[in-house]
């Protein structure tokens, strides 16, 4: 329930829902949480998996106990394991899901694992099967629970050419799904509004702001390596086009692929650097001295980053953009969907936005930087 609407409560209806007991309840010391974190795909490395490390990281700095739930690869360590609940999984049926799986619900024997572990705080990060199960076992047990929005599942659709069979009945399922939470935090103002104006979220749940951050000693201009650019055939004088992600559809690599070729073939001095992987690369093939650098973290990717002149993002389904974000702390002026980023990007200062599948818009921004390097 809204502020504004607790406000207008008199005091008996107040006490009657427990609100004023609630705002007596001491908070938990970090050191007696213990979070149990549901999201599918673990092991995957994407930018929600990144946010889900990191938060996770941070809790675990703070003193508090952390188990993830999640479903894992068949190669995955007994010393990866040691803090992962393992759920059962199925494959996503499209070509382009690479090894993204989702759970098919909560079993006894994952069930009985929860249940030893004792979380008195779990966190929903993917609106899947599992999920739904372990809210009824939230609201079963009174444990205290909550949801992120990390992904724009609706807006995928369209890239798989399924929008039309799946789209209403799956944008009911989700609303049904995240409305059953207390609290959903939302990465930009952009996303928050989106959900409430434009899906209609909001009437039972509450969406709250949670925004992004980045190491700027890890993605900073100071990263800047002439022996990195070397190493990849790169000269002082060539311009870096940057691709950091997934090389999917939704995220439209092929925009980016048509600009650095009509670049490349007017003769301009670019040179593709790809960070990722996915069934998209098959396509580099078309591109002249295109590298391939797989999945880097750390001082490597930001590394990456500031060796890089131009980070070129079409995608418009992100709900925050990290790429951008370390793209721009490490110096490199970025091209990004205006919808997505604008609120990072001011347009003809630290990069340029431009309106989603445009690829000409995209291929003039990128010229007009390429040119003025």
């Amino acid at each position: 329930m809204f502020a504004a609407e607790q406000s207008k409560m008199s005091a008996s209806e107040r006490l009657e829902m427990g609100m004023e007991m609630a705002q007596k309840i001491d908070r938990v010391q970090d050191s007696e949480l213990r979070i149990l974190i549901f999201t599918a795909a673990y092991f995957v490395l994407d930018g929600v998996t990144l946010t889900i490390r990191r938060l996770e990281g941070h809790l675990r700095s703070r003193g508090a106990t952390v188990k993830i739930l999640t479903t894992v690869p068949d190669n995955a360590t007994a010393d990866e394991l040691k803090d992962v609940i393992v759920v059962p999984g199925i494959k996503i049926p499209f070509n382009h899901a690479g090894d993204y799986s989702f759970g098919v619900g909560l079993d006894e024997h994952t069930t009985a694992q929860i249940e030893a572990y004792k979380p008195n705080c779990v966190h929903f990060t993917v609106p899947d099967f599992v999920a739904l199960d372990g809210i009824r076992w939230c609201q079963r047990n009174n444990i205290a629970y909550m949801g992120t929005w990390h992904s724009n599942y609706i807006d995928y659709l369209k890239y798989y050419f399924i929008e039309w069979v799946l789209g209403p009945g799956f944008h009911r399922y989700l609303k049904g799904f995240f409305e059953q939470l207390p609290t959903v935090y939302v990465p930009t103002t952009y996303m928050l509004r989106k959900m409430r104006d434009d899906w209609n979220y909001g009437s039972a749940t509450e969406l709250k702001l949670w925004g992004r951050g980045v190491d700027m000693n890890i993605f900073s201009p100071e990263r800047r390596s002439q022996q990195f650019r070397q190493s990849k055939g790169i000269s002082e004088t060539d311009i870096v086009i940057l691709w950091v992600g997934r090389l999917v559809p939704e995220k439209r690599p092929d925009i980016w692929l048509g600009v650095v070729k009509r670049l490349q073939d007017e003769g301009l001095p670019v040179k593709p650097l790809v960070v990722g992987s996915g069934t998209f690369e098959r396509y580099l093939t078309q591109l002249k001295n295109a590298t391939c650098c797989g999945w880097l973290s750390g001082a490597a990717l930001g590394e990456a980053y500031a060796s890089s002149d131009i980070l070129l993002f079409p995608s418009d389904v992100e709900t925050f953009g990290n790429v951008t974000l370390e793209a721009l702390s490490s110096g490199c002026p970025a091209i990004v969907e205006k919808k997505c980023g604008e609120h990072l990007v001011d347009h003809g200062n630290n990069g340029m936005t431009c309106q989603n599948d445009d690829a000409e818009a995209f291929y003039q921004a990128t010229r007009r930087l390429v040119m003025d390097a």
